[in-house]
């Protein structure tokens, strides 16, 4: 073609002289293309009257009175359901039918209007029809595609945060659907540029679905790039593998609730290498996540000799710190307070950010020990009840590993928390005023009357901050004399009145198969944030509770205060005695394979309460737990001695739920680890690609240069 030449030859372009030539075939093609259209419309709008009338109809389900409460079992799931409803179908059957109503204008007037005599006037309708039909249906197709990727956006987000690689169809098929649309709006105006120079109108319409096209590719790039940037990149990035300068969620939640503001100094030398930088960096880190209430100050020993004469005055720890122990490479002071009334509350020298063989940086977790005790100067006294049977504290007590709690006690105390044995013997039993909180550790005979007297008195009467006593009651199924039944606590009157009812019976599990319970928690109380399972979820989804018993809201009791916290996993039987171990086996044969079996021992298969939380409207008042064995030393055992099992974690943020403070026991803030980069040996560098590669990419632009100087001056 010369630059002269207005049009292109007929050849060039098949599909014009396909319709010009052809119009009852076209129009037949373009008419059975609207049937199928319509057929489309009528499915999709049906899907969208069923879709609309199950909305309204409540689903048919087992009514359960843990409806809702239920553990959420690891399955498949859909996140893009809800999106993937009613709206779906109609902008389906509304998208469907604007294509039948255009491909079928386009039919009918191939098939009822007469062609052109002349040949170039046929040639130039057909562009026209050509062009109209795709660029209604590109646009059609575009604007479909946006609406359903706004409706599938939730599919996006579990493909790219979640990993669930099952949802990338509905993230992808909205964004192909913008591409075909665009691409046929392309290809439809092709064939009209041919007459672009000649026809004014037709040349607007070109360069206007050009310029669309131009616009809608940049903002579709512009989209996704945003989107996959705020899906995948937090707001605050920490380019280390290992998060190293990420500050934890439990340490910005320290912050915040801190009740007054603390100022941190940080006494380093200039420079200072790699150790002092990092702690720097963290320091500035908490600074900024603490709104303002943590504030970071730096200390030179050298150019800053006043102000370190000060802080040693302030603290007798860092004057022995900087002048016995010399080459000390600096320390941390928190103080609180300003002018004359400031102090200084903690020392924390320079080595203990780090573990002591300098390949981890353990300052976070000291530091949030450090602030968890500014929370609290005044280390909270636990209470546990002593006298009936409950676990014992008292180390030198012979009694068997799942009734003693000696690791138990070395656990809470290590979390600043004072633990004291109170006895409810006597007439006339009282709580000590400093309890911050009771715990009754699995009863193995009634709890006395004088004793649930003083629990009530201490349960429901204000102290001086007004707030009442808290009360965590771990009421295992302890089996009766001669393995039958299950003893009461003598707290079953109490526990009625906070709305709580216990079982009288053992529950066994079909899964685990012996004397525990697989349990979990709840899905209603994951969803509303409660503290207990927000924080111990994040360890593990489902555990075993020993010897365990229902733990349910009691009829008629106060509305809305009691929420249950865990529940059994899986199908479940009551027994009113302790099965031998090896006789559980034969019982799970029975039941699956009797019905009346599964009858009389109340099998089921949806969850039974195990444990709940009282609440008088924001205020913790009392936690239950339907297993005595959490907190013994047998429930250690398989635990090196230095570290604690799941169940202690759990009993930690048990207590400090209910004394309103965030969990010190149940986070665990490990160490991050220093990364040593070695150069490999220079015998197994492969040198090949250090020498071509450069050399291959520098000719490959010299020929694209080329090239496109090559085809600008032929055009």
């Amino acid at each position: 073609m010369t630059p002269t030449e207005p049009n292109p030859s007929p050849a060039a372009q098949p599909l014009v002289e396909y319709v010009r030539t052809n119009r009852a075939t076209a129009g037949y093609v373009l008419a059975g293309l609207s049937l199928l259209l319509l057929v489309g419309t009528v499915l999709l709008a049906r899907e969208a009257i069923r879709a609309g009338s199950a909305a309204e109809k409540p689903a048919d389900k087992k009514l359960d009175p843990l409806d809702g409460e239920l553990p959420e079992l690891p399955r498949p799931a859909d996140p893009a359901a809800a999106g993937r409803g009613q709206s779906q179908y109609h902008v389906g059957w509304i998208g469907a039918l604007l294509g039948a109503l255009t491909t079928g204008a386009a039919a009918a007037w191939l098939l009822a209007a007469p062609g052109a005599a002349d040949e170039a006037k046929a040639r130039s309708n057909a562009r026209v029809l050509l062009l109209a039909v795709g660029v209604e249906v590109g646009v059609s197709l575009v604007v479909l595609g946006g609406i359903y990727f706004y409706l599938w956006s939730e599919s996006l987000t579990a493909w790219l945060n979640e990993g669930k690689a099952r949802q990338a169809q509905w993230a992808l098929i909205p964004l192909l659907m913008v591409v075909a649309g665009a691409g046929l709006v392309f290809a439809a105006v092709q064939p009209a540029r041919a007459e672009e120079r000649d026809n004014a109108a037709l040349r607007r319409v070109v360069y206007g679905a050009n310029f669309s096209l131009t616009v809608l590719l940049l903002g579709v790039a512009l989209v996704a790039a945003n989107v996959l940037f705020a899906l995948r990149v937090p707001g605050e990035l920490d380019t280390t593998e290992s998060g190293f300068y990420t500050v934890a969620d439990e340490t910005k939640a320290v912050l915040r609730r801190a009740p007054t503001s603390v100022t941190a100094y940080a006494v380093v030398a200039d420079g200072g290498g790699r150790a002092i930088g990092d702690v720097r960096q963290f320091l500035l880190a908490c600074q900024d996540a603490s709104d303002g209430k943590f504030v970071v100050r730096t200390v030179s020993p050298v150019a800053d000799k006043k102000e370190l004469a000060r802080l040693a005055g302030l603290s007798p720890q860092l004057d022995l710190l900087l002048n016995e122990r010399r080459g000390a490479t600096g320390a941390v002071l928190l103080a609180t307070g300003a002018g004359p009334d400031e102090k200084v509350r903690a020392v924390v020298p320079l080595p203990e950010f780090f573990s002591p063989d300098g390949l981890g940086f353990v300052g976070e977790g000291r530091m949030f020990r450090e602030l968890t005790l500014l929370a609290d100067p005044v280390r909270p006294v636990v209470y546990f009840t002593q006298g009936s049977g409950e676990l014992s504290l008292d180390p030198a007590a012979e009694v068997a590993d799942d009734q003693k709690g000696e690791r138990l006690r070395r656990f809470l105390e290590k979390s600043n928390l004072e633990v004291r044995p109170l006895p409810l013997g006597g007439d006339a039993p009282a709580v000590p005023a400093d309890a911050a909180v009771v715990v009754v550790a699995g009863p193995r005979v009634p709890v006395p009357e004088p004793g649930v007297k003083a629990l009530r008195a201490y349960v429901n009467t204000p102290r001086a901050d007004g707030k009442k006593g808290k009360l965590v009651v771990l009421a295992g199924a302890v089996p009766g004399p001669g393995g039958k039944g299950v003893v009461r606590t003598g707290l079953e009157g109490l526990l009625g009145e906070l709305g709580v009812e216990v079982g009288d019976k053992l529950v066994y599990s079909l899964v685990t198969e012996d004397t525990t319970v697989l349990a979990g928690f709840t899905q209603r109380a994951v969803a509303a944030g409660q503290p207990i399972a927000a924080t111990m979820r994040k360890a593990v989804e489902t555990f075993s509770l020993p010897m365990a018993r229902e733990v349910r809201a009691a009829p008629g009791g106060p509305p809305g205060q009691v929420t249950v916290l865990m529940a059994s996993v899986g199908p479940t039987w009551l027994e009113d005695a302790r099965l031998d171990r090896r006789r559980v086996p034969e019982v799970i044969r029975e039941l699956r394979q009797s019905e009346p079996a599964r009858e009389a021992k109340q099998a089921r298969d949806v969850g039974r309460a195990l444990a709940v939380v009282v609440s008088e409207g924001q205020t913790p008042r009392a936690a239950v737990v339907g297993s005595a064995e959490l907190g013994s030393d047998e429930a250690a055992k398989e635990s090196p001695p230095d570290s604690a099992p799941f169940s202690f974690d759990l009993l930690g943020a048990t207590i400090d739920w209910a004394r309103e403070r965030p969990s010190v026991a149940a986070v665990d803030l490990k160490a991050k680890q220093y990364q040593q980069y070695k150069f490999p040996d220079p015998a197994a560098v492969d040198t090949t690609r250090l020498l071509y590669l450069p050399l291959g990419l520098g000719l490959l632009a010299v020929v694209g240069l080329g090239l496109g100087v090559w085809v600008v001056r032929r055009a």
